[in-house]
């Protein structure tokens, strides 16, 4: 009888949550562990903030799933890998064996070198957090002010929070002060002219941009920059980049530059082939992924297939990138952003598209794992 741990509740285990039943036929043992109970999913997250879903509609609890399979829930976090002797030591100091682990941890806000009130600053990982942004946002609302709102990051998620927030407040009747700013060029992935289209609509929605501007510190209601200034704010979102937790380099097994899990096109650590990985916690040896969900999506069928191979001596599948990946950015207000490669488009089919796919996935999601 072979023990499988899973360890983590994101995008790339749900297909594995839904073999729980075939691999207690084979005789499997399965254990999950995991900080949070519920899988939330990020493609819908931002349209919480706009008001255009809620929180029924973006999270599945995982816990009440894998229980009613008959499956040890730990809700603990892994603190280290002993892979000589299979073992994960669990924040409380207790301790599980494994046969065959398998890590979807997701990532963090590198907040690195910077000094932060939490009482005013909330990150945007893990994306549960996205409830509380609203939550807070809508507190601040309801004390009959204009709330100001800093979101740090220049990339699609500081896009997608800020306008997102801009159409709360319109629906609120207040007056939006929401501030983005970006440590370089906003958007500098995307092409020039779905930048532009990206830039246009945050204005519209009266988002003021800084580039080229760094957060050194929050304190209070003060946010400093590196140049010297400062900017007042009530809140601060923390939306800037996002590197791998820190489990695999603390445990001393092979990982990436960033800290990720070193894994080959297999999704399996190089150098221990009982430890899997995927998401935004593992990092190929041929290069790294895209830290966006739509891969972490495209690997769950890989890797569900790549476990259960594992535990029955069977032929392990190859993981194959794509050169682009479809993303659709929610500007707010059944707007949104299409890119693939550098072909883009943007308006209310485009947030049509998006939404059509994301409950369709959502949907599915929900079906096959309570049906499983």
């Amino acid at each position: 009888m072979s023990q499988l741990i899973l360890v983590g509740t994101g995008h790339v285990h749900l297909g594995l949550f839904a073999r729980i039943p075939l691999l207690h036929r084979k005789g499997h043992q399965v254990t999950v562990i995991s900080q949070s109970s519920t899988y939330c999913y990020s493609g819908m997250a931002p349209g919480v903030l706009g008001g255009q879903y809620d929180e029924n509609d973006i999270i599945l609890e995982i816990k009440a799933v894998v229980e009613g399979f008959g499956v040890r829930f730990i809700p603990q976090k892994v603190v280290h890998i002993d892979p000589k002797h299979h073992r994960l030591t669990l924040e409380d100091g207790s301790s599980e064996t494994y046969d065959t682990v398998s890590f979807n941890i997701g990532s963090r806000i590198q907040v690195e070198g910077l000094s932060l009130d939490p009482g005013r600053t909330i990150p945007a990982k893990p994306i549960i957090n996205f409830l509380k942004i609203r939550e807070r946002v809508e507190s601040l609302l309801d004390e009959n002010r204009t709330p100001r709102i800093i979101v740090a990051g220049g990339g699609p998620a500081g896009l997608e929070i800020a306008a997102n927030l801009c159409r709360l407040a319109e629906r609120r009747s207040a007056t939006p002060d929401v501030t983005l700013v970006s440590s370089g060029p906003l958007l500098s992935d995307l092409p020039a002219g779905a930048r532009r289209t990206a830039v246009k609509a945050l204005k519209r929605a009266g988002v003021r941009i800084m580039e080229d501007a760094r957060l050194s510190a929050v304190e209070d209601r003060r946010v400093g920059l590196l140049d010297g200034s400062k900017l007042e704010a009530d809140l601060v979102i923390l939306a800037t980049g996002i590197k791998p937790q820190s489990l695999f380099t603390d445990s001393g097994l092979p990982v990436g530059e960033d800290g990720g899990l070193l894994v080959n096109k297999y999704l399996q650590s190089v150098d221990h082939p009982d430890i899997f990985g995927g998401g935004d916690c593992v990092t190929p040896e041929s290069g790294r992924f895209p830290r966006i969900g739509v891969v972490a999506c495209r690997q769950n069928p890989v890797i569900t297939r790549n476990i259960i191979a594992a535990l029955e001596k069977g032929k392990l599948s190859s993981f194959r990138r794509r050169k682009s990946y479809l993303q659709i950015f929610n500007l707010g207000a059944g707007r949104a952003l299409m890119v693939k490669g550098c072909l883009w488009f943007s308006g209310r089919p485009a947030f049509r598209l998006k939404d059509a796919i994301d409950s369709r996935f959502i949907g599915r999601l929900k079906r096959s794992v309570g049906a499983a």
